[in-house]
């Protein structure tokens, strides 16, 4: 690129229109999929798990989806009073069933410190990452659980 050459000069915008966001998205999704020859979206599902009481309130669940043949883990929460029952153990079960059934072969997961790690290390987790990037004391911990 010569400098000066007002065709190759690059400029940046901070306030991208919806139809730029999308030509980026594409573009990497593209890549993506050349890169791992079709596999990106495989299986591509999402699952969705709730966990509601006896009048029907939702007091747990989690949000996963899947790329590569990776479930990814996003979202995982249950409320307070249902916490060290069993519910949070039987969730990340059902959602690896899931998952395996669907062509899955491993999962992975991040959980801050505060988020008990540990229970995922009791499900046979194994920690491949701490990021501790974050103001003291808190930590990042990322795992992965490959299926059999």
């Amino acid at each position: 690129m010569k400098s000066g050459d007002s065709a190759n000069q690059v400029t940046f915008s901070a306030s991208p229109t919806e139809e730029e966001v999308k030509l980026i998205q594409k573009g990497l999704k593209d890549y993506d999929m050349e890169q791992t020859h079709g596999e990106l979206d495989n299986p591509g599902i999402e699952i969705n798990l709730v966990l509601k009481d006896g009048k029907g309130n939702v007091v747990g669940g989690l949000n996963a989806s899947t790329m590569v043949r990776v479930m990814h883990l996003e979202v995982f929460w249950v409320a307070e009073e249902y916490r060290k029952l069993g519910y949070g153990k039987k969730l990340v079960l059902e959602a690896e069933r899931i998952a395996k059934e669907n062509g899955c072969i491993a999962c992975q997961i991040c959980s801050l410190s505060f988020q008990s790690p540990e229970f995922f290390q009791k499900l046979g987790y194994e920690t491949f990452g701490i990021d501790d990037g974050y103001p003291d004391p808190i930590e990042e911990h990322y795992f992965i659980k490959r299926f059999e």
